[in-house]
C-alpha cells in the first residue's frame, strides 16, 4: 500500500485506462498526470522558499482542479481549497489512501468503474470519498456539478456505477418526477453520510443501487491523533498509564444479530486495523501515529 497520495498517483503514471472524463473530452490517467506534472513544476519554480509552500485554488468541480490536485500531490505542496464555507479542513495523506483502499475493497472497484464526483472537490467528502476510490483502483473520475434534475442523465451518460454525496442531495434527487425507467441506469453504489434512512432506502429502490452510509468521512466527524492526545491530557482523573496503547477506529465492530460486540473476536484480532485504522503511542510516549498494518 502507498503511504503517500504522491506514491498511489505514481503507480498511476504509465495507466492508459481512462482517468478522467468530462462533458465529451477525456483524459487516460497518464495523460492526466503528465499533465499535472508540468503544473507542479511550474508552480515549485514560483514558490518563495521562505514561506509555507501553500498554494490557492479556487476552482469548481472541473478537470482543472483534478489537476490542481494530483500536482500538489506529485510536488509536495499544500493545496488550499478556497471557498466560502467555513474554516478549511486538513486532509493528510492517510486519509484518502486509507480510506480509498477500505472503499475499493469494500465495493468491489476497478479500474473498469466510473466515479461520478458531484460534491465539492474542495470537501473532504469527495476527496476521501470520491477521489480517492478513482485514484486507488484506477477507474475514471467525472468531475460534476451537483444537480438533481441532471444527475440521473449523466450517470447514464458517463456510464457511472459510482458516486459519493454527503447531505442532502439523495433528498433533492427523490424530489424529482419519477420515471418509468429510472431502475435502468447503470450505478451499482452511492456511499456518503448524513442522508436519512428513508432516503437510502427510497434511493436504493428507485434506483436499484446498493446506498451505504458511514458517519467518519465527514469533516466535523473526523478525529485527528493529536485531538486524541490533547482530549486525554485534558482528563484530570486519567493518569499517564492509563492511556491506551493502541486506538481502532473501525467502521463497524464484529457483532451478533442483536447488536451485542464480539469482544472474543475482537481479542483475536488483536492490535490490527482490520477494516479500519489503527493509531499506535509508543510506550513512553503522548502522541499517536497511523499505521500501515
Amino acid at each position: 500500500m502507498a503511504e503517500t497520495v504522491q506514491q498511489l498517483l505514481c503507480e498511476r503514471a504509465e495507466d492508459d485506462r481512462i482517468g478522467v472524463r468530462y462533458g465529451d473530452r477525456t483524459w487516460t490517467w497518464r495523460a492526466h498526470l503528465a499533465e499535472a506534472g508540468e503544473q507542479a513544476a511550474a508552480v515549485l519554480a514560483l514558490l518563495d522558499p521562505a514561506r509555507p509552500p501553500h498554494v490557492g485554488a479556487m476552482l469548481g468541480n472541473a478537470p482543472d482542479m483534478l489537476r490542481a490536485m494530483a500536482a500538489a500531490a506529485l510536488g509536495g505542496y499544500v493545496l488550499v481549497g478556497l471557498n466560502t464555507t467555513r474554516r478549511g479542513e486538513q486532509v493528510p495523506h492517510i486519509f484518502p489512501i486509507f480510506s480509498g483502499s477500505h472503499l475499493v475493497d469494500r465495493f468491489s472497484i476497478t479500474g473498469d468503474d466510473v466515479c461520478y464526483v458531484s460534491m465539492p472537490l474542495f470537501h473532504s467528502n469527495s476527496v476521501v470519498a470520491g477521489w480517492a476510490v478513482a485514484a486507488t483502483s484506477g477507474a475514471s473520475i467525472v468531475p460534476a456539478r451537483f444537480s438533481a434534475s441532471r444527475l440521473l442523465d449523466d450517470v447514464r451518460h458517463f456510464g457511472a456505477t459510482y458516486l459519493n454525496y454527503v447531505g442532502k442531495p439523495l433528498a433533492y434527487v427523490l424530489a424529482t418526477p419519477p420515471r418509468a425507467d429510472d431502475a435502468d441506469n447503470p450505478l451499482r453504489v452511492a456511499f456518503g453520510n448524513e442522508a436519512s434512512d428513508r432516503d437510502i432506502e427510497e434511493f436504493a429502490r428507485r434506483f436499484d443501487c446498493q446506498v451505504m452510509a458511514a458517519l467518519v468521512l465527514h469533516e466535523d466527524a473526523l478525529l485527528a491523533p493529536a485531538e486524541l492526545t490533547d482530549f486525554l491530557a485534558a482528563q484530570p482523573d486519567l493518569p499517564g498509564h492509563g492511556w491506551p496503547r493502541y486506538v481502532r477506529i473501525a467502521p463497524a465492530l464484529p457483532s451478533t444479530a442483536t447488536n451485542k460486540v464480539l469482544k472474543r473476536e475482537l481479542i483475536r484480532q488483536g492490535a490490527t486495523a482490520g477494516d479500519g485504522v489503527l493509531w499506535v503511542r509508543e510506550e513512553r510516549g503522548t502522541a499517536y501515529q497511523p499505521v500501515l498494518v
